[in-house]
């Protein structure tokens, strides 16, 4: 990449300039010992506006504010069962607002969500849940199968009474083989509420703000293609400056924006780069049970996205399919992912009617993440660290 590409890019970064210059400063200031968290970064975004639509799943739309309730609640369950900073709290459930509400009550706790792979089973699903070592485990019911294949003697009581051993919460609505309707209601949690006597509540958690940049926020899996599944801790630390690198320079969004995550919410890409990109512009997350290239176009129109990510190939595959109306037919602006082959990326953007691609490269372990923030074509971009 020369001069001439960077200052190529740089018109269409200069309404954004603001928030690029505010992700600078906190990239330059943050320390691993200040008081600066995703639970933190979260409560901001309710405090500031309240009634912004913060998540989008099926049919529902949910408010900053509304799930932040949701949230507090989830926390507090999980505080009456013993749950403390440092302890991690294990979260199998599917792509559905659960899983992300899971994540957000834990790290306002301080605690670290451990992300597991809804697809493992048996040994592999034994091997990941005694390296997480979690305090409790959040299963959804459509990922009972998933701990019914457990060795009899790793199963936890699975009741919500009982402080003398690990145990499961059981998160119930979207039943495997249906598709979840009205889903803010979340009875279970309610019901899970009322067993606690009423003393549940819907106000922010004080351990929030004592919790520390450097602790660990979730931990995901790997894939285990060279042996068992290695557990990849991610700071609050390491996620602000993901906000900053993939979420404030290089998405750009804005808080009108809304990304569509069709990703599963256990990997990195989802809630590394996508949540911390939606959360540091105020924007909304619109949260896809699964990819599925033949709805994915209905779903980006019904969503209303401005945005969305993608992974590998997935692109290609959307390529692979027969040209209907929906796929010029939307509001995008742009795109961001890592896996956009040179060989297809002029297709894609023409084909889709899509203005920028906001390439990147990462891993879950690497100090170093390339970001494609001045647009150039079939590349990664760039770093400002030495490598």
């Amino acid at each position: 990449m020369s001069i001439l590409d960077i200052a190529k890019g740089l018109p269409d970064m200069v309404p954004d300039l603001p928030s690029v210059f505010r992700g600078l400063f906190l990239l330059r200031t943050i320390r691993s010992n200040h008081k600066r968290s995703i639970g933190q970064v979260f409560e901001q975004n309710v405090a500031k506006a309240p009634d912004r639509p913060f998540l989008k799943f099926a049919d529902d739309v949910w408010t900053y504010r509304e799930a932040n309730e949701r949230v507090n609640l989830i926390a507090s369950v999980l505080d009456a069962q013993g749950v403390r900073s440092g302890d991690t709290v294990g979260v199998c459930i599917t792509n559905r607002p659960e899983a992300l509400l899971a994540v957000l009550a834990t790290v306002k706790l301080g605690a670290s969500a451990g992300m597991i792979n809804v697809h493992q089973r048996g040994d592999v699903l034994d091997h990941s849940q005694r390296l997480l070592d979690s305090k409790v485990m959040l299963i959804g019911a459509e990922c009972e199968e998933a701990y019914q294949s457990l060795p009899g003697s790793s199963k936890w009581c699975g009741t919500v009474v009982g402080v003398d051993t690990a145990h499961v919460l059981r998160v119930a609505d979207g039943a495997a083989g249906s598709r979840p309707g009205a889903m803010k209601d979340l009875p279970w949690l309610d019901d899970l509420a009322r067993q606690m006597g009423g003393h549940a509540s819907t106000d922010n958690p004080p351990s929030t703000t004592h919790v520390l940049a450097k602790q660990t926020a979730y931990q995901v899996f790997t894939s285990g293609t060279t042996g068992m599944p290695k557990a990849s801790k991610m700071t609050h630390l390491r996620w602000n400056k993901a906000m900053v690198a993939f979420g404030l320079s290089g998405a750009r969004l804005r808080s009108t924006d809304t990304l569509y995550c069709p990703l599963p919410l256990y990997h990195n890409n989802a809630l590394t780069v996508a949540l911390s990109a939606v959360l540091g512009a105020g924007g909304c997350l619109a949260i896809g049970e699964k990819f599925s290239a033949k709805r994915f176009w209905d779903e980006i129109v019904h969503f209303d996205a401005t945005a969305f990510i993608y992974i590998g190939e997935l692109c290609r595959y959307l390529l692979n399919q027969p040209v209907r109306p929906q796929e010029r037919e939307h509001n995008l602006r742009m795109i961001m992912g890592n896996g956009l082959r040179p060989e297809i990326w002029k297709e894609v953007q023409e084909r889709f009617n899509i203005p920028r691609v906001c390439e990147f490269y990462a891993a879950s372990e690497s100090p170093v993440a390339f970001v494609n923030a001045f647009s150039v074509d079939s590349t990664a971009g760039f770093t400002t660290v030495p490598h």
